[in-house]
């Protein structure tokens, strides 16, 4: 039983591994969608602020 686990534990190692670089690049694109996001963010607020102060 015990080697049975460890052998799935090593399998899932494995394919870890193997995904590994997909990850990281999906989580390179999530960063650079989330500073996309908050620069548009941070206009739109902008924008907001200078409404608000020519009002």
């Amino acid at each position: 039983m015990i080697e049975q686990l460890e052998s799935k534990l090593k399998e899932l190692e494995i394919k870890k591994q193997e995904l590994q670089p997909k990850i990281d690049e999906i989580e390179a694109q999530k960063t650079e969608e989330i500073q996309e996001l908050n620069r548009k963010y941070d206009h739109m607020i902008q924008d907001a602020n200078s409404e608000v102060d020519d009002f």
